[in-house]
């Protein structure tokens, strides 16, 4: 295949190169035929201007015998304008065949020499004629001077006459053995590309048959993929709405376990209040698992109910102050035992959103910050309202969050180079559920930190 690549584009250059050699030898072609018609003018002109010096020649004769005749003036008047005539067709002549040194020459040292001749034997004849008469002109014309002077140009500007045909007919077969090279050397470059033409036309065609049989075999294949896809995809599918089935019902069923084991744990702190302080701290330790379990529960809920697309936004009117006052006596215990001082920044406002989702947020944020700090870094709840939103930032002075990891926050299951401080579980499902309750509830999260000095979680949702 490459072998016959490289005949077609060997005969592609060929072509290229006979195109461009026919382009020039037609434009020589060109210039020789303008040349040639040019000669061919010029030829005839040096012919007619040969002929017509023969015909002045001529005349000059007749007025000259004319007038040694019968010695009228009419004779002579037409022998001087002949001789006038003839003057000015010499040099009309001499520079026609400028160009041609043979017939200058030629011109110049045998027929001007024979006008010159012709014309003083005409002038002796004038002359004898008016000094001594008519009988001594007869007997000047009976000596045949004159016509063996006329039979001498005569000879000479026919010879001359014939250089030129000669020289034209030369010209003419000259051009026409160009003409044959020429047309030889376009034949050859036609036939050149009509081979590459037929050649690359062959050529595609095979190409077309080998790209439409690979086509087909890319259909097929195609096909078969996209059917490997279906399956896969239903497989998946299935095997997703098996996960999230397992998951709800999982979660769901550990929350009444987890439950139970809580109110035993508040049983048994009523029952006996005389416990020791380690059987206190066992307790407490059981508790801690236990609403942390709770919490990773509830999660697992959430991130499966928005996957599932099983979420319904109820708007309702929200007063901020005993709402946040509730939020901060839920974190109360835990920031206490971490010595973490929680400041929440409570306003007086109303915010119509769903109140489940907004704890879901903020629970989540709050967890997060006290889940990251150490003793005695505050965490804050700022809340901040204007004329179409609300503001909540959740500020903590933690060991900030590295550039390069901000954009994993909200994936789910991200898993970052912070740890908790207190060895509390993280899941990496809470920034998630975040950004898509937050979304959901029509408003924008961001994130500002800095490394060594803490983070900044911005909810901003509208107000109606």
């Amino acid at each position: 295949m490459n072998r016959r690549r490289d005949k077609v584009f060997i005969l592609l250059v060929v072509s290229i190169g006979m195109t461009i050699i026919c382009g020039f030898v037609t434009w020589w072609g060109t210039q020789e035929k303008r040349e040639s018609v040019d000669l061919v003018i010029h030829t005839y002109q040096v012919i007619e201007s040969s002929e017509r010096i023969l015909s002045l020649i001529k005349d000059m004769e007749s007025g000259n015998r004319g007038y040694a005749i019968v010695q009228d003036s009419a004779f002579l008047e037409n022998y001087l304008e002949a001789q006038d005539l003839l003057v000015e067709e010499s040099a009309r002549l001499q520079t026609l065949v400028g160009d041609n040194d043979t017939q200058s020459r030629f011109l110049k040292n045998k027929i001007l020499p024979a006008f010159e001749n012709r014309k003083n034997a005409s002038l002796t004849s004038v002359t004898v004629v008016n000094i001594h008469g008519r009988d001594s002109a007869h007997s000047l014309i009976a000596s045949q001077v004159g016509k063996a002077y006329m039979d001498t140009i005569s000879v000479l500007v026919n010879h001359f006459i014939q250089n030129e045909q000669v020289s034209l007919t030369d010209r003419e077969q000259e051009l026409e053995q160009n003409i044959v090279i020429e047309d030889v050397i376009q034949f050859s470059s036609f036939m050149v590309i009509g081979i590459t033409c037929t050649m690359a036309f062959l050529r595609l065609i095979r190409e077309r048959k080998s790209i439409n049989n690979l086509l087909e075999k890319l259909e097929e294949v195609n096909e078969g993929l996209e059917q490997k896809v279906k399956t896969r995809t239903t497989e998946l599918t299935e095997a997703n709405d098996a996960k999230d089935h397992f998951l709800g019902i999982a979660s769901h069923d550990l929350k009444v376990p987890i439950a139970g084991v809580l109110a035993l744990i508040e049983i048994m702190r009523l029952e006996n209040t005389e416990r020791t302080d380690q059987d206190n701290e066992y307790l407490s330790y059981m508790e801690e698992s236990c609403k942390g379990m709770q919490h990773l529960i509830s999660n697992l809920l959430d991130i499966n109910r928005i996957d599932r697309g099983e979420t319904t936004f109820s708007k309702q009117r929200i007063d901020l102050y005993p709402f946040l006052t509730r939020l901060e006596k839920g974190f109360e215990t835990n920031a206490k035992k971490k010595g973490i001082p929680l400041v929440v920044n409570k306003v007086e406002a109303v915010l119509e959103s769903d109140p489940g989702y907004l704890s879901r947020i903020l629970e989540n944020l709050v967890s997060n910050a006290i889940k990251f700090s150490t003793h005695g870094q505050a965490v804050s709840i700022k809340t901040t309202v204007d004329n179409k939103n609300i503001h909540f930032d959740v500020e903590d002075h933690g060991p900030g969050i590295p550039t390069s990891e901000i954009p994993l926050l909200f994936r789910k299951f991200s898993r970052l180079t912070n740890r908790p401080t207190a060895g509390e579980s993280s899941s990496g499902l809470g920034l998630a559920i975040v950004k898509e309750l937050t979304e959901m509830a029509g408003g924008t999260l961001s994130v500002k930190s800095t490394l060594k000095q803490g983070t900044t979680f911005t909810v901003t949702l509208p107000l109606e």
